[in-house]
């Protein structure tokens, strides 16, 4: 599911990705853009397409399962010192966690946003429905992603790539299950009414079930990044106009696009790294190509001072 989805990018990166009509343009440094679908595009994505069931009258908008799980933040205790999870080991050695710090850090602040913001959709549910305070509305389009993705580097090496890009996916899944609530208009006073038994609330329910279903999994994923980091050799960032930097800008965008496009709303997380192709094609339409995520095509140009420009063909 395909359509604009807003701006991000990779640290130390300029470039753009955007999303537009049978075609993903995803742009990093930028004010989002608006642009339309082009309906559902490209083939079923590799990784895993979560649907599960609904959740529990009790846990409407839960992250995680319940709403009151909250997992703060770890900071790494010492410089230099290895640790998992704030917890220092005896081994004063570097590792690949110091090239993820930042990283790290973005996606747990992200996780700790989006479990605050379950709360508050709780306390917004009753035994009648879902009455969405303005404010309760206002805090989850606060939510963007936009950070964690910048900070992901380039240079991982495949595993932390894969490890890295699972928990985005989830952040992005969770994020996106919102969606559907955020697509009922707003009353005169700002209050968005789901009613129970309604068709809106089969949707809403969907929806929220698809955040659900990625954050059950993902404090196991986050602690498995976390010690992979910590037992990794350091790696080295590579340059920003690398073609491992436009990738990063090629998989995020492409894990965003399936999870929040054209009324998409999250249910997409991704546990394999898709199929990247650098090959260069032209064709009879005039379309250009410079290589494939996952069998779907998409271009990739880089300038001195602009970054990469990445353009996904959705469909």
């Amino acid at each position: 599911m395909w359509g604009s989805v807003g701006s991000w990018g990779s640290v130390g990166l300029r470039g753009s990705v955007t999303f537009r009509a049978a075609t993903v343009v995803v742009m990093a440094l930028v004010a989002p853009m608006l642009s339309s679908c082009g309906g559902e595009g490209g083939t079923q994505p590799t990784g895993t397409q979560v649907t599960g069931t609904q959740p529990t009258s009790s846990a409407l908008g839960t992250v995680r399962g319940t709403s009151t799980v909250v997992d703060p933040a770890p900071a790494l205790v010492a410089t230099g010192v290895r640790t998992v999870r704030g917890t220092a080991t005896a081994a004063i050695l570097p590792s690949a966690l110091d090239g993820l710090r930042e990283y790290l850090k973005r996606v747990e602040r992200a996780d700790a946003r989006l479990v605050a913001v379950a709360s508050l959709v709780n306390k917004d549910t009753s035994a009648s429905g879902i009455r969405l305070r303005r404010a309760t509305r206002a805090a989850i389009v606060a939510i963007t992603l936009d950070d964690v993705a910048k900070a992901l580097p380039a240079g991982t090496g495949d595993d932390l790539l894969r490890r890295s890009l699972l928990v985005y996916s989830e952040l992005v899944s969770r994020r996106a299950a919102y969606q559907g609530l955020l697509s009922v208009s707003p009353g005169a006073d700002g209050t968005t009414v789901v009613a129970r038994g309604t068709e809106g609330m089969t949707m809403v329910l969907a929806c929220l079930a698809n955040g659900a279903r990625a954050g059950a999994r993902f404090t196991g994923d986050l602690a498995a990044l976390w010690a992979a980091a910590a037992s990794a050799r350091p790696f080295t960032v590579a340059a920003p106009s690398s073609r491992a930097s436009g990738e990063i800008l090629v998989r995020t965008g492409y894990i965003d696009g399936w999870n929040r496009c054209c009324a998409g709303c999250g249910g997409y997380v991704t546990d394999t790294l898709a199929p990247l192709v650098w090959a260069a094609k032209d064709f009879p339409s005039g379309e250009h190509i410079d290589g494939t995520v996952d069998g779907v095509g998409f271009e990739a140009t880089y300038g001195a001072g602009t970054g990469w420009k990445i353009v996904i063909h959705a469909g």
